[in-house]
Order: structure tokens, then C-alpha cells, then sequence
């Protein structure tokens, strides 16, 4: 049994390519990674893909309200009731380091 590592299987299914460092796919993916996202990890691989298609998605959210002010309602509704609760419990049992 031959082991293929992620990066191939991402390569072979997806028709995208791999890169471990050194070409200009890499450069530009590691340049957007630590300065547009401020990231401190280390990156030691990319995958570039191309993308053929992109259709709209509609969250399953919004299939039980008609406007996006009805949906906010509704979770500010649903985060007051979660804070009323956790301060309960706050309150009952607090942090003690």
C-alpha cells in the first residue's frame, strides 16, 4: 500500500497545486498569511486551486424570516437570554482562580 501525502491527494482530486516554498505561489500565499492576517504560526505548505464556479449560498437561518432586521431580532433576543444565564451561573459559582 503506497502512502500519498495530503498535499498530493489536494493535488490529484482537486487539479490545484502544492507548494513547499521557494516559487512565487508560496511567497505570495506566506505574504498575505502573516500581513494581512497578522498570523504567528509557521506555514510550511500552500495549496492554490482554481476555483470554476461559486453560486450563492443562503444560510438555513434565513429560511424562517423574512428580513435581515427579523434575524438580528431574533438573536438578540437568543444572546440576552444566554447572558441572563451565564451571569446566573456567575453568580452562583464564581471564578476563582
Amino acid at each position: 500500500m503506497s502512502s500519498i501525502s495530503f498535499r498530493d491527494a489536494v493535488t490529484d482530486s482537486l487539479g490545484g497545486r502544492s507548494c513547499t516554498g521557494g516559487d512565487d505561489v508560496f511567497r505570495e500565499a506566506t505574504e498575505r498569511v502573516f500581513g494581512e492576517e497578522g498570523a504567528k504560526y509557521p506555514v510550511e505548505a500552500v495549496v492554490l486551486i482554481e476555483v470554476e464556479r461559486a453560486e450563492s449560498l443562503i444560510s438555513p437561518g434565513y429560511l424562517h424570516v423574512r428580513t435581515e432586521d427579523e434575524m438580528r431580532s431574533t438573536w438578540r433576543e437568543r444572546r440576552s437570554a444566554l447572558d441572563a444565564e451565564f451571569e446566573a451561573h456567575v453568580a452562583k459559582e464564581p471564578f476563582q482562580p
